[in-house]
């Protein structure tokens, strides 16, 4: 993976010193997207891991309780699998928003101008 870089980046410095400036542009950004793509897809599949595993812990941990204690907190047997998806959904879509604001603080303390629409 790093010998495709060297090379991708060679062949970048070499777009620059042959055609001026303006063609390095597009070349680093690919460079760039390559670069990230393994660190999406790890990312992708250790979320994919993670929620996995907090679906099956919690099913679990319902599963054990008795009809009686289950009626208790509102819940049927057959109900347990949506429950806990739904949970498990509104719990990530407070992560991401929580973690949206904080991006966004982060940028009016660095001065970093939040673009239109977005805020």
């Amino acid at each position: 993976m790093m010998s495709r870089l060297s090379y991708l980046t060679g062949l970048a410095h070499k777009a620059d010193s042959d055609r001026g400036h303006r063609a390095i542009l597009p070349v680093t950004s690919a460079i760039s997207r390559l670069a990230e793509a393994p660190v999406t897809v790890l990312r992708t599949a250790v979320d994919g891991v993670v929620r996995w595993h907090e679906r099956r812990s919690t099913i679990k941990v319902l599963s054990d309780l008795d009809d009686r204690l289950l009626r208790d907190i509102g819940l049927l047997r057959g109900d347990i699998g949506f429950v806990v998806d739904e949970l498990i959904d509104q719990s990530r879509a407070k992560r991401n928003a929580v973690n949206e604001t904080h991006g966004r603080l982060q940028s009016v303390r660095s001065g970093t101008p939040i673009p239109m629409g977005c805020g």
